[in-house]
């Protein structure tokens, strides 16, 4: 077995498996073997002892044997003795494993441009799927058209023109919450040599209150200065007696090269407004580092509120004048429609229980999947609350343990109780923590807007050229559909002029 890190696998049901390689200091580390009839690689920050070429080869047929898997990864493996390929996903679907027929032969991959690009993949979209992914910022369904996206938990096998799918895990029903067990998880699964990102969110306060067997190495926040983030970020930073690394936002100087850096490695589905924790990873987080983060904490809190369903369509969703407005394809019916084709095969739930299901299952896998491909690239990335102890410990919880936040809070007074008043009263600031509609003003919306001209004129079948420029004019909230728009209208001109980039390699 190797190991190295790479920004992605791909691998074909013609026996062809490639691990790109990152540059010294960057890259996600993948374990990988290659024989003359198997050869397969896992792609994930956390250690396993469970890997082997024995062990792969018995997935195929022995799908529940991924449990013994943690966190977030993406294991792919090919058969060459028998013409198939296999590949299984995280319990959460955070790292993304895509595929798609081409040329006699089914083609899966890790990193959704590098599959696009060794399709010949001009960058057409499903319109159904492309509405989705503008009103929600994600969705489960195809964007690009023949492209599709491996499920949470997903364990599938391409052999010939056969597609065999099955799901190797489901959440548990019912659990009694044990907080020294759920807190040791987080421990364990934080590696000594991380930057823990800290904010002044309760998913982080409660990450870094696991820390009880000594701090990590260093700690870690980004943001406009004076935000909330830095300020509760550099206290427990002191409480905990961690080095902190700290940085600002990106400025109009340097958003172009990070919001390319964005639309390349998530083929322009995540939100620009990644760019500033892309740089930050980047840039700040040490080389050889783990950055650590609390994504999925949300997945135990009653993250919607008391009117879930509002809330989400109130305030997670792009108002419908501004799709009417950009989108060249119809959007009748939203966004409750789109709400509803989501909820339909959940069954008769109530509204808690879906925004439950909602966040576990299209959330998780969609919004968060864009991000670790974004970042997956500049380092290793673990998320302690993904871990299979954790997530096996409490998804069976009562919901009375999210509302406010009581599996949270209780875990912070249990670990380590004079962190309780940074989780009640938590800091406050005037500016937000990237401060969007103030950077547009400042500098960056003239930057988005060059690009836009740039990139509009290969997106006349999905966009509307004068419907976009008429929001950069006055922005406000728009701004983040915006962020949204230049990322998909980059990677599309990516893909349909090789000009624009230094392609793979």
């Amino acid at each position: 077995m190797k190991t190295t890190r790479a920004i992605g696998m791909l691998a074909d049901t013609a026996g062809r498996f490639e691990v790109w390689e990152a540059e010294a200091g960057a890259g996600t580390p993948v374990v990988w073997a290659e024989q003359r009839d198997l050869a397969w690689g896992y792609f994930g920050a956390q250690e396993e002892a469970a890997l082997g070429t024995a062990w792969v080869r018995s997935l195929f047929e022995e799908p529940e044997r991924a449990r013994e898997l943690s966190g977030v990864f993406a294991l792919v493996a090919v058969d060459r003795a028998r013409g198939r390929v296999l590949a299984v996903g995280d319990r959460l679907g955070v790292q993304g494993v895509y595929y798609a027929r081409g040329e006699g032969t089914w083609r899966v991959s890790t990193h959704l441009m590098w599959l696009l690009q060794d399709l010949g993949h001009d960058g057409s979209v499903d319109p159904e799927g492309f509405v989705a992914h503008m009103g929600f910022g994600y969705t489960g369904l195809p964007v690009y058209r023949g492209v599709e996206k491996l499920a949470p938990a997903g364990h599938v096998v391409w052999s010939g023109e056969e597609v065999a799918g099955s799901t190797y895990w489901r959440g548990p029903e019912t659990g009694e919450a044990q907080l020294e067990a759920l807190g040791e998880a987080l421990r364990a699964a934080t590696p000594r040599q991380a930057v823990l990102g800290v904010t002044a969110g309760k998913d982080s306060l409660a990450l870094a209150a696991a820390m009880t067997g000594g701090p990590p190495r260093w700690t870690g926040t980004f943001g406009v200065q004076g935000c909330a983030d830095h300020l509760q970020g550099r206290e427990i930073s002191a409480r905990l007696g961690a080095e902190q690394l700290t940085a600002g936002v990106c400025g109009p100087e340097d958003f172009g090269c990070w919001a390319s850096h964005v639309a390349f490695h998530s083929a322009g589905l995540a939100t620009a407004s990644y760019v500033d924790m892309a740089a930050f990873v980047g840039r700040t987080v040490p080389p050889g580092a783990t950055f650590v983060m609390g994504e999925g904490g949300e997945c135990v809190r009653r993250f919607f509120g008391a009117k879930p369903v509002a809330t989400l369509m109130e305030r997670y969703m792009t108002p419908v004048e501004y799709l009417r407005r950009t989108l060249a394809l119809p959007v009748e019916g939203y966004p409750a429609g789109l709400v509803e084709a989501v909820r339909r095969p959940m069954g008769p739930v109530g509204d808690d229980t879906f925004a439950l299901r909602f966040y576990r299952t299209a959330r998780m896998p969609g919004n968060f999947s864009l991000r670790q491909a974004v970042l997956a690239p500049l380092g290793p990335k673990v998320s302690p609350f993904l871990d299979s102890r954790f997530l096996d410990g409490a998804y069976g919880l009562s919901q009375w343990w999210h509302e406010d936040s009581r599996l949270h809070r209780a875990l912070v007074e249990r670990l380590r109780p004079e962190f309780l008043d940074l989780f009640d009263t938590p800091a406050r600031a005037a500016v937000t923590t990237q401060d969007w509609e103030g950077r547009f003003a400042g500098g960056v919306g003239e930057q988005v807007g060059r690009m836009l001209e740039d990139t509009l004129p290969e997106c006349g079948d999905v966009l509307c050229a004068e419907g976009v420029r008429a929001l950069l004019e006055r922005p406000g909230r728009a701004v983040y559909h915006l962020l949204r728009v230049v990322s998909f209208a980059r990677a599309r001109q990516m893909l349909r002029n090789v000009e624009a980039i230094s392609s793979r390699g």
